[in-house]
């Protein structure tokens, strides 16, 4: 703390007051007040022990002392504390053997606060000379003492800044030599200080070289300077010979005008050059746009070849323009605003998707990020910006959400739940169809509502497998029940896919539900159908052998009974006085119902249902409307709870009733009603059938008397016929001969004398009779042809209508064209085939025009003859074929009417068929088929 310092070449302010107050004028001592009372030093006088005899007023408002009393007899030494009290007494112990002692010390005021005292003790001598009385003098010189140990601690923090500053530091002399480096200087060059004691910058022809000493000269004047970025090669140490690049600045301490010494700090930039000179490869040959730009103007200040290649412009094109211009227009606003933000500071780097217009006006997409470079003040001194193309990528991505638009839409108008899971399995989406499906509302956090939706029955199972195949990320199906809006459960298919990346991790699940309640009613329907239907199957194979109605119906009783699980299953019949008799019945623990009942007993409603024809179905006859009140007296006492009874009506009238019939309640399906529906039917049909084989038995018996007395009535008919025939044949003709001589004789013998209106009488007479003989002709040549026996042969058609054509075409008609398709050839009686073509190619002959063509041909086993007359109207065509049905006038063209008929006969006996197709002007063909066509 305090150290004591005893002088004796010197006299002391108190020795000298001490000395001169005697000599001083009357005055001194009201001066010594004075001095005693206003000056800021503590004066004491101490005894030779040092016990405090007086002290000053200025030593007590120094102290903090109101009282000074409270010190007077204490000893001045008690003051201090530690070091500094060993000094105090030293001191007192130096000056009460005659010398003058000094110290520094600490020691603090009556309000405890610590001051810092320059202290010094002189002693007074008595009259004979020895020291009498100690004069103390106490100067506060806390301030002083707070500032020099400021002082000191600022040094150690320079130097010790100094030495851990990671830039390399030296201070140099005003003649250029080193006084004083650190670590980092020692590590940028690779020698210590004592390595270079001998260097002198001024001198170094290196420094002189490179232009660093003339820096150094300028310092030396008092200028702070920068020295551009040189490179220097060590003489000496660790990295002799290698080059470094060092950035420079010189600092002079100027004391009182003269600089005393020079901070030099130099940054060692080697590495960062070359990593500039990296990026300045890497800024050009890019595989992305670069660019630097003037954040105030905007003006490109360096750009990459990337950047050229993306927008078609040339490298000087590009930096004689702005961003701006080359950014697509409605762009601009949110490029602004984003690079506004990035200038402010807001933000430190500027991302965007945004469009550069090419130099041949198209757009191109790039993803730019901007960042801004500031000097120290935080001004902003350049943009740099790296662009990437992204045209391609964003036309895609474009397109795709087009596409997801669409299939957004699609998935929200398909009928089934569709939704989408994060990677967590968390739900994200839900499509439109879910909240109309579901009524569930769109604020409903969808995991609360999917709980809710899940049937409870179902919710367990399907939630571990849904979890587990989450977890494993693997699809998952499950057969669920959901509820609709109305409350209805239903059926869904529920399925989950997971969508996985390259990696094969899964970034999205997609899953559905699909409403297959009605699939799935349908299946239980069909497999209930299958069941029902092979019931029925094998209650047709056991029903068909018995040929009992009682038996048919008690088998399908039985059967009944035993699949539906039920009670009874009876048979009753009604008579025209509403009696029913229970012939046949299943029964098994109830009261046997077999035995007649009246109809009436049963309800209206069920008796009209009844008459009507409609299946009468009771669920509990006990509590539903319109059977409870009969349950007591009608159906308690049979045990019948529930029913479905099945009526037998015919040409309106109830025959019987069929029924299935149950001692307890039952919801009866629609599939149970309709199998006793199936039951009753074919039961009913067997019972038909049944007795339609007992009529056929007894008919059978009398068939073969009954064939024996038709054989009996042919046969006399075919006499009766044949009598007739001869008749015709003998007993016409000779008349009409007669009739035919009398009138060409009377022509020939009074012809001279007979009027006009008489020969034409006999002319019209003769010709009638002809005719009449040539129609008895061609009815005995129909009727020939019904008892015609057929002889079958191979025949050749094109050799027999050429035939044919050649004798019955009239001479006159010698200027028509026959053509015949060679190769025609049929299995056929060729006596009867000569009259089917000679009655056809005459009917062409007859009506076809002069000059015309008859063609006789085949198509597809189908045989015809075609001519190009006058046609006929279609919807006549079938009574072409009718016996003596003429579709023209005699007078117009001759004919009897039986020509074709006789073809059609013909045909027929051949197995075949014959029809005309034709249209009036356009001719007519008749076509015919012989059993093969």
């Amino acid at each position: 703390m305090g150290e004591a310092q005893v002088g004796t070449g010197s006299t002391t302010l108190a020795e000298k007051v001490a000395l001169q107050v005697p000599s001083v004028v009357p005055h001194a001592n009201g001066l010594l007040q004075q001095i005693l009372t206003w000056s800021s030093d503590c004066i004491k006088l101490l005894d030779l022990q040092g016990n405090v005899l007086f002290i000053s007023e200025g030593g007590l408002r120094a102290l903090g002392v109101q009282d000074g009393t409270t010190l007077l007899g204490r000893c001045w030494t008690d003051f201090w504390s530690g070091d500094d009290r060993t000094n105090a007494a030293a001191a007192v112990d130096r000056a009460r053997g005659g010398g003058a002692a000094s110290f520094v010390g600490l020691c603090p005021t009556a309000a405890g606060e610590p001051r810092w005292w320059d202290v010094s003790l002189t002693p007074i001598p008595g009259p004979d000379g020895s020291p009498e009385r100690l004069l103390c003098i106490s100067r506060d010189i806390t301030d002083r003492k707070l500032a020099e140990e400021g002082q000191r601690k600022s040094d150690q923090r320079f130097r010790r800044m100094i030495e851990q500053s990671p830039l390399s530091v030296q201070i140099l002399d005003p003649s250029g030599r080193i006084l004083e480096v650190n670590r980092a200087w020692e590590g940028l060059w690779g020698v210590t200080l004592d390595m270079v004691r001998d260097f002198n910058t001024l001198n170094d022809p290196q420094l002189q070289a490179r232009g660093v000493v003339n820096y150094v000269r300028r310092a030396l004047s008092g200028e702070s300077v920068e020295v551009p970025p040189v490179p220097f090669v060590p003489d000496r140490g660790k990295f002799e010979g290698q080059e470094r690049w060092v950035r420079t600045f010189m600092y002079p301490v100027i004391v009182g005008h003269v600089v005393e010494e020079i901070v030099v700090v130099q940054e060692d930039i080697t590495e960062r050059l070359q990593t500039e000179e990296r990026h300045r490869t890497f800024f050009e040959l890019a595989g992305v746009g670069a660019a630097r730009s003037d954040p105030n103007t905007g003006r490109f200040l360096e750009v990459n070849r990337k950047l050229c290649e993306m927008t078609g412009y040339t490298r000087e094109e590009l930096l004689g323009r702005t961003v701006r211009e080359i950014t697509y227009p409605d762009d601009l606003n949110t490029m602004r605003e984003r690079f506004g933000l990035l200038l402010a500071g807001e933000i430190q780097e500027c991302l965007s998707h945004k469009r550069y217009v090419r130099k041949d006006g198209t757009p191109i997409w790039v993803a730019v990020s901007a960042s801004i470079l500031r000097d120290l003040s935080g001004n902003p001194q350049q943009v740099v910006a790296i662009i990437a193309d992204i045209d391609a990528q964003k036309r895609a991505e474009m397109a795709l959400q087009a596409s997801e638009e669409q299939h957004r839409t699609l998935v929200d108008a398909m009928p089934l739940v569709a939704w989408t899971l994060t990677d967590e399995g968390r739900i994200d989406y839900m499509n439109q169809w879910y909240f109309g499906y579901t009524g569930i509302d769109a604020l409903t956090p969808p995991d609360v509502a999917w709980a809710n939706l899940v049937h409870p029955e179902d919710s367990a199972l399907g939630r571990e497998s849904y979890r587990a195949a989450v977890a494993q990320g693997q699809p998952w199906e499950h057969e669920v029940r959901l509820r609709r809006h109305d409350g209805e459960w239903r059926w869904h298919l529920s399925r989950l896919l997971p969508l996985k990346d390259e990696d094969g991790n899964v970034f999205r699940w997609i899953g559905t539900s699909t409403d297959i309640h009605d699939q799935k009613e349908a299946q239980r329907a069909l497999e209930s159908a299958s069941r029902q239907q092979a019931f029925l199957v094998a209650l047709d194979d056991a029903i068909r052998p018995v040929s009992s109605p009682q038996e048919v119906m008690a088998l399908a009783e039985s059967r009944l009974a035993e699949y539906l699980d039920v009670s009874r299953c009876s048979y009753g019949v009604i008579d025209d006085a509403g009696i029913v008799t229970v012939d046949t019945e299943f029964v098994r623990g109830l009261p046997s119902t077999a035995g007649t009942h009246r109809l009436s007993v049963y309800p209206k409603a069920s008796v009209e249902a009844y008459q009507r024809g409609e299946t009468v179905v009771h669920y509990d006859t006990a509590t539903q409307p319109g059977t409870a009140d009969h349950f007591k007296t009608v159906y308690e006492p049979i045990g019948l709870r529930a029913s479905i009874a099945v009526p037998l009506v015919k040409d309106g009238r109830l025959l019987a009733i069929f029924g299935a019939c149950d001692h307890r309640p039952r919801q009866w399906t629609s599939e149970e009603v309709w199998l006793v529906q199936a039951v009753a039917d074919r039961a009913w049909q067997a019972i038909e059938r049944a007795r339609a084989e007992q009529a056929l038995r007894t008919l059978a018996e009398n068939l073969e008397d009954r064939v024996q007395e038709r054989t009996a009535q042919l046969q006399a008919a075919h006499d009766e016929m044949e009598g007739f025939t001869y008749s015709v044949s003998h007993d016409l003709r000779t008349p009409l001969r007669s009739i035919v001589g009398t009138s060409t004789i009377l022509m020939e013998d009074f012809g001279d004398i007979l009027p006009e209106p008489a020969k034409d009488q006999l002319a019209r007479q003769a010709q009638a009779a002809r005719k009449m003989a040539h129609l008895i002709d061609d009815l005995l040549k129909l009727s020939r042809l019904s008892r015609e026996e057929v002889t079958l042969k191979d025949v050749d058609l094109s050799q027999l209508a050429q035939e044919v054509a050649g004798s019955v075409v009239p001479k006159e008609r010698e200027d028509l064209t026959i053509c015949v398709q060679p190769g025609m050839a049929a299995k056929a009686d060729p006596r009867l085939l000569w009259l089917v073509f000679s009655n056809l190619i005459e009917n062409a002959c007859k009506f076809s025009p002069d000059g015309g063509t008859i063609t006789v041909g085949e198509e597809d086993g189908t045989f015809f003859v075609r001519d190009e007359g006058i046609g006929f109207e279609q919807q006549y065509a079938h009574k072409m074929f009718l016996p003596f049905e003429r579709l023209v006038r005699d007078q117009d063209y001759a004919g009897t009417g039986i020509g074709l008929a006789n073809v059609q006969r013909i045909v027929q006996r051949h197995g075949g068929r014959v029809w005309a197709e034709g249209s009036p002007g356009n001719g007519a063909t008749i076509y015919f088929t012989l059993g093969q066509g």
